[in-house]
């Protein structure tokens, strides 16, 4: 005759449960952990790519642009930075309406006469200069002239 071994786990109330109920109740915690881990590791990744994506602004230009204004009225606005500009000009008047967008790579000398300016933008009390970086998704004031 064989002799049957059981293994039992005595719960200290007098009764007793077999090995697999112990094994069952001992998986319950480990999932926990592993969910909590999981959520912890997923949380850290969307900051991180919401903390990547913002990215480091590009900062503003340090430049001086000019403007002349002759005895006529005439406006000619001439960057007067030894260092090109990155990014656009914008040019707008005291109603902040865009009157010209300097695109592209602004350097040394480059002029914006008035007659280049937007048919709605006609004779403008105040000229304001503002740099919009290349994305698009920062702008900062320049300069702003009160014009005669």
């Amino acid at each position: 005759m064989k002799a049957r071994s059981s293994l039992t786990v005595s719960t200290g109330d007098g009764s007793s449960e077999g090995a697999n109920n112990a094994l069952e109740r001992g998986v319950s915690p480990v999932i926990g952990v592993v969910l909590l881990v999981a959520i912890a590791v997923l949380s850290m990744a969307v900051v991180g790519a919401f903390v990547l994506e913002s990215g480091p602004n590009q900062p503003p230009p340090d430049t001086n642009v000019v403007m002349d204004q002759n005895g006529d009225g005439d406006i000619t606005l001439v960057l007067a930075s030894s260092t090109p500009i990155p990014g656009d000009l914008e040019i707008r008047n005291e109603s902040n309406e865009l009157c010209h967008t300097w695109e592209g790579v602004i350097e040394q000398g480059d002029t914006i006469k008035e007659e280049d300016f937007d048919e709605d933008c006609e004779s403008p009390d105040e000229l304001r200069i503002i740099w919009v970086d290349s994305s698009g998704s920062q702008s900062v004031l320049i300069e702003t002239y009160d014009l005669e």
